[in-house]
């Protein structure tokens, strides 16, 4: 009986050998393989859904580009054929201008762009804080809304305060010395 227990161990022995030996010379090489191949896949497949992630905002991008010349365009259609130094003067006066104590207003060379000129004015004037935030306020205002491109401002202090008053109430203004470059848009020439 011992012979045949001894042949039995014996052969789950050999048997566990051959197991080991089968996964260690072919299952796990394969196993590991395998293994390798999943995180290529993986990989690959975050690689793509990087790719279309980045082809919605390419397209996004596209599309927001095409509204932005969408709205150039009408913007640009918006633009008054002409303007000269008269209607300037006359849009100044719309905006306010006309409050102001003005020193200069030098109309400048023209800017060609590819389908639109810019016109610039250079204004220098004297007013106070208030008088300077109606002005810009009314400029937005303006149908032919212009940009302001040089902006210098000095400013000198004036108090207010009678002498009854406690110092509390006091309130501060400013002289302002403003020069301004303010640019008017119109359509181009065709040539």
């Amino acid at each position: 009986m011992i012979p045949v227990k001894r042949k039995l161990l014996l052969c789950l022995i050999t048997a566990i050998l051959i197991f080991l030996m089968y996964y260690h010379m072919f299952l796990g090489p394969v196993l590991t393989e395998i293994d390798l191949s999943l995180r290529n896949i993986a990989a690959y497949q975050a690689t793509v859904s990087n790719i279309q992630n980045k082809q919605k905002e390419i397209d996004d991008m596209q599309k927001r580009v095409e509204q932005v010349k969408r709205s150039l365009l009408e913007k640009r259609e918006e633009l008054p054929e002409d303007l000269d130094s008269f209607d300037l003067i006359h849009l100044l006066s719309a905006a306010n201008a006309n409050q102001l104590i003005r020193h200069s207003a030098i109309f400048l060379e023209p800017i060609i762009c590819e389908d639109f000129l810019i016109l610039p004015v250079r204004l220098s004037f004297s007013t106070d804080n208030l008088g300077l935030s109606k002005f810009l306020l009314a400029l937005e205002d303006l149908e032919n809304r212009p940009t302001i491109s040089y902006l210098r401002i000095a400013a000198d202090e004036i108090t207010e305060n009678s002498q009854n008053v406690m110092k509390k109430s006091r309130k501060i203004m400013y002289n302002l010395d403003v020069e301004m470059t303010i640019n008017f848009y119109v359509k181009g020439k065709d040539e």
